[in-house]
C-alpha cells in the first residue's frame, strides 16, 4: 500500500528513487522506439454471438465484485472494494450499462503509474524499478465482465502468457 501511495521508504526510512529524468528517459526510449515484432498469420476472427454485446446483468457485476479481494490497489479515485459493495450491484450495473451506452468517462479512465523496487536491484537506477499502473476500480470491474464475455468466445493463442488466469508461466 504504501508503494501504491507514493510513500514507500527503504533502508531505514531514506527514500531512494531515481531522477524523474532518468525515468523519463528510459521509458520514452522504451515505449517511443519500434521494436521487430515477429509476424505470425492470425488465425480467423472469430463470429461474436450471445450476449455478448447485450447489457451487462446484475449477476455477472456482483461475481466480478465478488472475486475481487479485499486488499485490491485503489485507483486515482481512492474507491475501496468495500465501497463499491456499499454502492450495490445493481448500481454498478446500472452504472457499467450506462458506459457501454454513451462511453466511459474520462475520469474513470485516468490511471496512476507508480515504480515498484526490484528485488537486489540499485535503487537510484531506473532499471532497478519496474512500473505498474492502477485504473479506478469501476473500470477494472468493468474490464473484469468484459474479460470474461469474451473469454467464453474467444479463445487465447497459446503463445499468450500474460493476463491468464492460471498462477506462474510456462512455455
Amino acid at each position: 500500500q504504501q508503494i501504491v501511495d507514493g510513500n514507500f521508504r527503504y533502508d531505514d526510512d531514506q527514500s531512494v528513487l531515481p531522477a524523474v529524468d532518468q525515468v523519463e528517459k528510459v521509458y520514452s526510449e522504451r515505449l517511443e522506439s519500434p521494436k521487430s515484432i515477429k509476424q505470425v498469420k492470425p488465425a480467423p476472427a472469430p463470429i461474436l454471438g450471445g450476449d455478448v454485446y447485450g447489457a451487462f446483468r446484475v449477476e455477472e457485476v456482483a461475481q466480478a465484485i465478488k472475486s475481487t479481494k479485499s486488499d485490491t490497489a485503489r485507483g486515482i479515485d481512492n474507491m475501496s472494494i468495500e465501497a463499491v459493495k456499499f454502492l450495490g450491484s445493481e448500481n454498478v450495473t446500472a452504472i457499467m450499462n450506462l458506459w457501454w451506452a454513451d462511453g466511459i468517462p474520462d475520469v474513470a479512465k485516468t490511471c496512476r503509474t507508480t515504480l515498484i523496487p526490484k528485488e537486489g536491484e540499485r535503487r537510484d537506477d531506473v532499471n532497478g524499478w519496474r512500473p505498474i499502473t492502477i485504473g479506478t476500480l469501476l473500470a477494472r470491474l468493468y474490464a473484469k465482465v468484459w474479460d470474461r464475455r469474451l473469454r467464453k468466445l474467444v479463445k487465447l493463442d497459446v503463445r499468450q502468457q500474460g493476463f491468464v488466469p492460471v498462477d506462474g508461466c510456462y512455455n
